[in-house]
């Protein structure tokens, strides 16, 4: 989808677009304000309404932050447990530093303690994982639920 919207649109079409949706923003405001002034104590009621209009454009990205915030201390809590599979690799407890993510945290705990893992536990979740992958990529390249409900094969 990125890709077409790359292929069909010319440089600078999102300065474009946005102005565009900017300014049917504001005709529709006015459209909502004009409206609100034809009624009993219509200035009153349409001051009131263009000050919320303006504070809720204001503030409206503010919502998009608690967000921001846990995805970047995600990535941070990722690095640390990475460096922390790097040095099980130089030990050669694990072979892949992405080996750890077939583990609980409580496993890995255990392993950073010990220095030890049955290689066995990693082989069984990574094939495991391999193989609802594939079953789920199957099922839908080859089979598809039409409206009627049925399943017809591609």
């Amino acid at each position: 989808m990125i890709l077409n919207n790359i292929k069909n649109f010319e440089p600078n079409a999102s300065n474009r677009i946005f102005e565009q949706g900017r300014h049917e923003a504001l005709k529709k405001e006015q459209e909502l304000l004009d409206r609100l002034e034809q009624l009993p104590d219509g200035k009153q009621k349409a001051k009131q309404t263009k000050q919320m209009i303006s504070l809720i454009r204001n503030f409206i990205g503010y919502r998009e932050y608690p967000k921001y915030g846990m995805i970047n201390r995600y990535f941070v809590y990722k690095q640390a447990l990475l460096k922390e599979a790097e040095q099980l690799v130089k030990a050669k407890v694990i072979h892949e530093k992405e080996d750890i993510y077939y583990l609980t945290l409580e496993e890995l705990r255990e392993v950073l303690r010990t220095k030890k893992l049955d290689y066995q536990i990693i082989s069984l979740r990574k094939n495991e994982y391999i193989s609802k992958v594939c079953r789920e990529i199957l099922w839908t390249r080859f089979y598809y639920i039409k409206k009627e409900g049925k399943v017809k094969s591609l």
